[in-house]
């Protein structure tokens, strides 16, 4: 089925019709997933994202038997989010991309290479996260939440609590 493998027999069923791959002394290894890359970017001299190549990228990641990843680079979302439908539509081929949506504070985790929704409260944090899944639909949402860094700010435990909380009642997802 295009590039999947559909099953594993000695004999193929009569119905089929496709490429039959003799794999005797070999080993099939399922793709690898990648949960935690920053795909967009790369840190720049500048301290700034800088846009990376795609295509380049994506064939690294197939050399490297990875099926799928999970990109919470934070910058460039139109170009991230963007990217992850021109995969996952097959108008680009690469891994099944996951995008994260983020928040985090002002001067907080991931704010100097471009790091989206910036907030102050609750009611903020609920705001753009409502906004983030309505317009982005995010595959997980990641919070900067590290209260015992000394070197960045972070959300504060009461907008942590209304921005897990918000998610779960908008579509299923994961957090981080």
């Amino acid at each position: 089925d295009g590039n999947r493998i559909i099953s594993v027999t000695s004999v193929p069923p009569t119905e089929f019709h496709g490429d039959v791959l003799d794999a005797r002394g070999g080993y099939l290894i399922p793709g690898r997933y990648d949960l935690h890359i920053h795909f967009g970017v790369n840190g720049s001299p500048r301290g700034g994202p800088t846009a990376i190549s795609e295509r380049r990228n994506l064939d690294i990641m197939a050399s490297a038997g990875i099926a799928g990843f999970l990109d919470l680079t934070g910058a460039l979302e139109d170009q991230r989010f963007s990217f992850r439908a021109r995969i996952n539509s097959g108008a680009l081929s690469g891994p099944t991309a996951f995008e994260a949506g983020r928040i985090t504070v002002p001067l907080g985790h991931g704010t100097e290479v471009g790091a989206t929704r910036e907030v102050t409260s609750p009611d903020e944090a609920v705001r753009e996260i409502i906004k983030l899944f309505t317009i982005r639909r995010p595959d997980v949402l990641k919070i900067a939440y590290s209260p015992y860094s000394n070197f960045v700010p972070s959300i504060y435990r009461d907008t942590l609590t209304a921005s897990l909380a918000t998610p779960t009642q908008i579509a299923p997802t994961s957090l981080i």
